[in-house]
């Protein structure tokens, strides 16, 4: 079942993300009323996301291509919303002056902060968008895809250079008001925006210097993300949600065991987190504290932030209770109601669970469940541009083949039988171990 799941996830993304039409939303293609759940829109606080973490993992970048261009058409309206409730005008004198979007969005150009302050409201919405279509390059090593991108990334960027709030206090910069979704106080900044727009400003920094392009920007952006708070360890261990979060449940309007682990995205898409680091350790009291049973995406949120702590176990009892409590008869994932997102985050949870490469090495098996103690999967992608063959019996790693588009030094991290070992390859289909 888990195997056929991942294919499942595989198919629907092919089927809802197709070049040409419009990237998958939150119902993919399978609305079945002319009144559906949330409009059958794009949400930008994590679903619209989701679909499209294991697309490039699962060797399908095609499918991010209608992302791409559903971002760049949320520029021209993004413009509008950021004069009318930030100030910051773009004219014919400075016309990319910034864009911003919220928590929906559609394909007619909504991306003002919807009706309701406590769901609708995520300035932070288009730097989390941009982080994947950022790690695409990681993967693809695609400088004519950077260059497609690059122009988002650096009007992004030059909205939150407008946008932040500056604090003499402290001397850092803070995006207000802030809300964590979609619960808790409204606040001056927090964890969940500003890790976003951190993040978002230093992959507009590498961008600029891999394309040799707008140098001259270069030192106030670094200055500036040496401005902004990002995660902190609060009093009982965790990671912080809120800057002025001491204690677990010490802010107003805390939710206990709430479905968004927003202030945790450095664990996972991004990868600010690493699993030997005190961030990590704080990380995974926080995921303890929030518990496993929730719905749907969340439930596959959460497994892919124990893929990257090395929990293996946890990462199968997370995928057992999905595959026990949230499919229906379909094999469509329940929020409730019907969600896309969780089965096409699935694709990336049995990625991340097989092999890892966010940290400038492939790592292989950092989370394997138990129980898969036989398998084997083929031409799953890395960043770097390096598709992977793996075979396993009885929990061991047997055979793995690395496919490489150019030489290239490669370090690989094999379970048990290898210390971490750099391999300087010589072309394509070039590294075939058979581990005995």
């Amino acid at each position: 079942m888990a195997e056929l799941l991942y294919h499942y996830g595989r198919y629907l993304l092919i089927a809802s993300s197709r070049i040409g039409g419009l990237p998958s939303n939150l119902q993919g293609v399978w609305n079945e009323t002319n009144n559906p759940p949330w409009g059958s829109d794009y949400h930008l606080n994590v679903n619209l996301q989701m679909n499209y973490w294991g697309a490039s993992g699962a060797n399908l970048v095609e499918t991010v291509e209608p992302l791409v261009a559903y971002v760049e058409h949320l520029r021209k309206p993004g413009r509008l919303t950021a004069a009318a409730y930030h100030g910051i005008v773009s004219d014919a004198e400075n016309p990319e002056n910034g864009f911003v979007a919220h928590t929906q969005t559609t394909p007619f150009g909504f991306t003002g902060p919807g009706w309701d302050f406590e769901w609708g409201w995520s300035p932070a919405a288009i730097p989390w968008i941009l982080e994947n279509l950022y790690d695409v390059y990681l993967f693809t090593l695609d400088s004519i895809y950077l260059q497609k991108i690059y122009p988002m990334l650096k009007e992004a960027t030059r909205f939150f250079e407008q946008a932040l709030v500056y604090q003499a206090n402290d001397g850092n910069y803070y995006s207000a008001p802030a809300y964590s979704p979609e619960h808790g106080p409204i606040t001056l900044g927090n964890v969940y925006e500003h890790s976003l727009i951190q993040q978002l400003i230093l992959n507009t920094i590498a961008a600029a210097n891999i394309l040799a392009c707008d140098q001259e920007n270069v030192p106030k952006w670094q200055a500036l993300t040496k401005q902004i708070r990002v995660e902190e360890v609060g009093a009982d261990g965790q990671v912080k949600e809120w800057f002025e979060e001491t204690t677990i449940g010490s802010v107003e309007k805390y939710q206990d065991n709430h479905r968004h682990v927003s202030h945790l995205l450095g664990l996972y898409p991004m990868h600010r987190i690493q699993k030997t680091t005190e961030l990590a350790t704080a990380a995974k009291m926080s995921l303890e504290h929030r518990g496993l049973g929730t719905t749907g995406w969340s439930m596959i949120h959460r497994g892919l932030m124990w893929a990257r702590l090395g929990e293996g176990a946890m990462v199968e009892q997370i995928i057992e209770l999905f595959l026990t409590q949230c499919l229906n008869q379909n094999l469509f994932a329940t929020h409730p109601p019907f969600q896309i997102d969780a089965n096409l985050g699935y694709v990336a949870l049995v990625q991340e669970a097989l092999v890892q490469s966010q940290i400038g090495y492939l790592e292989i098996f950092p989370a394997l469940p138990p129980s898969w103690k036989d398998g084997q999967i083929k031409g799953i992608r890395c960043r770097g541009n390096l598709k992977v063959d793996l075979k396993w019996e009885a929990s061991q790693l047997i055979e793995i083949i690395v496919t490489t588009e150019k030489a290239q030094k490669i370090q690989l991290v094999l379970p048990n039988q290898m210390k971490q070992t750099t391999v300087l390859t010589q072309g394509k289909n070039d590294i075939s171990y058979l581990i005995t």
